[in-house]
């Protein structure tokens, strides 16, 4: 009978620890995690300017990791828009549509002065409030190349139109800025011309200048020279011509001046979503400024240009 040489034994060895190591990874490690215990809180999130028709809010409750319903909406929620004399807008169950708060105004929003606070409540959670302030309307000015710059794809390359911001900063409630591009144009095909339709930029080196698809537009910020009335000049936008497909007839950009919980809220969101692509990231909360920990109460200002 043959005797086990000493690599036999380690190769057998090797082997039977291998087989107990899968055997115990298939049946699998159970850990126990204590999550704390959540109150449901009221999360509402209303996001207007001046030049809006209607005002809408989402009004949910927080839920827990281990609530299998996640978030519901509150149909029975009651808020309020008030400045500090009076209530300026309200809203309740018989504005609930298809799971938002709708409110049709006479005319446009129009620029509201000083603190601006929403409350919340509902029967069945303590009520929550969040104070914020309209900024200014934005003054800027704005120049058009066309077919400024061209730049390298896999099909060839694609033609950029060119749009160049000079943005006042002066104001010290307008310091955060969205813009968003627009166009008209004319069928090639049905000739008929189109209502608008959205643009967009390509990224820039520009660090003053963030892409955001929450809003289908580029946030402008200058954290490091705010103060100067002039560290939002010079800001090239780079758009990509459509000229192959269709004719633009008119062109139109939106600056909108946002208050500075607003801006946050919009970033958090950019944050949130890139971390999504890395598995081992800890979870991010998005900002906010209301008193219950969640939603948003955001105000902005708009100026429209219109490039023929």
């Amino acid at each position: 009978m043959k005797s086990l040489t000493f690599p036999t034994l380690v190769t057998f060895f090797i082997v039977v620890s291998t087989l107990s190591s899968c055997s115990k990874f298939f049946d699998g490690v159970v850990q126990e995690i204590e999550f704390p215990e959540h109150t449901p809180r009221i999360v509402p999130t209303l996001i207007v300017n001046d030049e809006a028709e209607r005002i809408i809010a989402l009004v949910s409750s927080s839920a827990s990791t281990l609530d299998s319903e996640g978030p519901q909406v509150i149909e029975d929620a009651v808020l309020t828009i008030s400045n500090e004399s009076e209530i300026l807008y309200s809203m309740d169950e018989n504005n609930l549509f298809d799971g938002l708060y709708i409110l049709e105004l006479d005319d446009k929003l129009g620029m509201l002065e000083g603190p601006i606070t929403l409350r919340v409540e509902s029967p069945s959670f303590d009520e929550v409030s969040s104070t914020s302030t309209m900024p200014d309307k934005p003054v800027y000015t704005v120049d058009f190349q066309e077919s400024a710059d061209t730049i390298n794809n896999v099909w060839g390359f694609d033609i950029l139109d060119r749009y160049t911001f000079n943005i006042e900063t002066t104001s010290p409630s307008s310091k955060h800025f969205i813009i968003k591009f627009y166009m008209k144009y004319i069928d090639l095909y049905t000739e008929e011309i189109s209502d608008w339709e959205t643009m967009y930029s390509y990224p820039s080196f520009d660090p003053r200048i963030t892409l955001n698809y929450f809003i289908n537009g580029v946030m402008i910020y200058e954290e490091s020279n705010s103060s100067s009335a002039t560290s939002l000049n010079d800001l090239a936008i780079n758009i990509q011509r459509y000229s192959e497909y269709f004719t633009i007839v008119e062109r139109k950009v939106v600056v909108e001046a946002i208050s500075d919980d607003l801006f946050k809220y919009y970033m958090s969101l950019e944050r949130i979503a890139s971390v999504d692509f890395q598995l081992f990231s800890e979870p991010t909360l998005s900002y906010s400024n209301v008193s219950g920990g969640f939603g948003c109460f955001g105000l902005g200002s708009v100026t429209e240009t219109i490039i023929e």
